[in-house]
């Protein structure tokens, strides 16, 4: 397992939190593949393993209300970008938190959308749209979204098979 604990150090150091301070990224990794496996690069935002050939990238976006919220996506993607530009073969996995709704757009959405293009990224909740449920609520306004994705690269899209559980689509992609 790798915890990026940097953010989660500098945060407690400020005093009492207040708010929504975001936590921290991680990866988990079976004992069994830590042989294949190696950290590529961790931030406050993102953790990239690389287990094999397929790189899994744990993202967190800021957001909405966020201060310099279209800075830090930009700041992040492109950061990502030349981590990932270092492993133009390997699969890619990435999920996480992009607080934003891929569906509508926005100016977040749309760097997310034009960061998906240039790897070749599909979203598994499209994949697989009978699994698809919301992964935000808000139970006082009776408001549901979609700010949490699994994005595949293209070279992952021919080993989905059976059921097309995201559960079973990481194992098959890590080997």
């Amino acid at each position: 397992m790798y915890v990026n604990k940097n953010s989660t150090h500098r945060s407690v150091e400020q005093g009492v939190l207040r708010g929504r301070p975001f936590g921290v990224v991680m990866i988990l990794v079976s004992n069994g593949l830590q042989k294949i496996t190696r950290v590529i690069c961790a931030t406050d935002r993102y953790v990239v393993v690389a287990v094999g050939f397929t790189l899994f990238v744990n993202v967190y976006f800021p957001c909405v209300g966020s201060v310099d919220r279209l800075f830090i996506y930009e700041e992040l993607i492109d950061n990502l970008s030349v981590c990932l530009n270092n492993f133009p073969t390997y699969k890619l996995v990435i999920g996480g938190d992009f607080n934003t709704d891929l569906d509508k757009y926005c100016p977040a959405s749309s760097l997310v959308g034009s960061f998906m293009s240039t790897y070749g990224l599909h979203r598994c909740d499209l994949l697989f749209p009978a699994n698809r449920i919301a992964t935000f609520f808000n139970d006082v306004l009776g408001t549901e979204s979609y700010i949490d994705y699994i994005l595949v690269s293209d070279a992952s899209i021919g080993r989905v098979s059976g059921n097309g559980s995201i559960l079973r689509l990481l194992v098959e992609v890590a080997l």
